[in-house]
């Protein structure tokens, strides 16, 4: 997906929709995308506000504050090849740090062989007491294949110099990403024989890092955790500016001159962040966020995009108008109805609304244009 997304030399993922089906669906995805990219704003800024709780005396209400005004400067100020190039220098010290944190716990534990041996059998379970395979693979599905129309993750792949580099690179980063991710995934698994007490579940990390850490390894990680989490929250709110200025005002956004333009971009991101602020101030934890972010109206802006990509001859703007609209009602619909698999039966539903208007057409209207 990624190489075919390069190849037509897109800006957004929204260009998407105008190239192969019309500038009223660029608006209607776009409007979709948007509040979903804020949540995942939020679930940042709260993160941040988090790690700022754990290395200041500062309460949480007063750190993400903190945190918000920073992000929201930081943003304004910078761009998306700042994002780059700290990503890459970061990255590498948070792989560093994640792998000595994982040595760290491990010592203090005794060895490898006692933690291994002291992890209780029920946290090797796929599945939790009382959940079903269903609801695992849901959980799972909105994650992975929410992120697919990520707009702050396919900026990087239209970034990319070639669409060769932008497929290769994606794959190479996708083993990096179970690589490392088994890393913390397997310091949570040990986490029960660690007795240090944590104030709220998102600020295990950084408290076990602030207990194992000497000083000076613990400022540097906390360093390249919190630009991390800048480089991120930094792509998002770009992601927002770019969707309203360059999809939702078109022309009228590029005849303004050079200094209004860069006005309505940091206002733009002064709005959003202040939202975001408000969302990550309100929730109850980072990953009910993430969870609400990959899950927002994407079950229609999945299909649409899987098939405007691979299979363009089927792109069809009924079919598309019906499928995102179904996409957005379902997931909250099901979820209120406490289905098993509310994101997996949000996809199905999109599908079938997808199709719905060629069954309509071929059965009933023959003449019927879906274009």
């Amino acid at each position: 997906m990624a190489s075919q997304l390069r190849k037509l030399n897109l800006v957004t993922l929204g260009d998407l929709f105008r190239l192969r089906l019309s500038k009223g669906l660029e608006k209607m995805v776009v409007l979709i995308l948007i509040p979903s990219t804020i949540i995942w704003s939020a679930a940042q800024v709260r993160a941040l506000g988090q790690i700022v709780t754990v290395i200041t005396p500062l309460t949480f209400e007063t750190a993400c504050v903190f945190a918000a005004i920073f992000v929201i400067l930081y943003t304004s100020m910078g761009g998306l090849l700042g994002d780059v190039v700290h990503d890459v220098i970061q990255g590498a010290i948070l792989i560093v740090g994640l792998m000595m944190l994982l040595i760290f716990s491990i010592n203090y534990i005794g060895d490898f062989q006692t933690a291994l041996a002291q992890i209780p059998a029920e946290r090797w379970s796929f599945v939790r007491p009382g959940e079903t395979w269903l609801q695992k693979m849901d959980a799972w599905a909105v994650p992975i294949l929410g992120s697919l129309v990520a707009q702050e993750l396919i900026s990087r792949v239209l970034a990319c110099k070639t669409p060769e580099i932008s497929r290769k690179a994606s794959i190479w980063a996708a083993f990096l990403y179970m690589g490392i991710g088994l890393i913390p995934a397997f310091i949570a698994l040990i986490g029960n024989q660690l007795p240090f007490e944590v104030a709220h579940k998102d600020q295990f990390l950084p408290t076990l890092a602030q207990n194992l850490f000497p000083p000076a390894l613990f400022v540097v990680f906390m360093g390249a955790l919190i630009a991390a989490i800048l480089s991120t929250v930094d792509s998002t709110l770009l992601t927002i500016s770019a969707f309203t200025t360059h999809n939702l005002m078109g022309d009228r956004y590029y005849n303004l001159s050079e200094k209004k333009k860069l006005f309505v971009s940091r206002s733009v991101v002064v709005a959003t962040g202040l939202v975001a602020y408000f969302l990550a101030h309100e929730s109850t934890g980072i990953y009910d966020l993430v969870i609400l972010a990959s899950s927002f109206g994407t079950s229609g802006v999945l299909v649409v995009t899987l098939i405007s990509v691979w299979k363009p001859e089927w792109a069809q703007r009924v079919p598309a108008w019906v499928c995102l609209l179904c996409g957005m009602v379902a997931y909250p619909l099901a979820n209120r109805m406490e289905v098993q698999g509310p994101f997996l039966t949000s996809i199905f539903v999109a599908v079938v609304a997808y199709a719905a208007p060629f069954v309509v057409k071929k059965l009933f209207f023959p003449k019927l244009q879906l274009s």
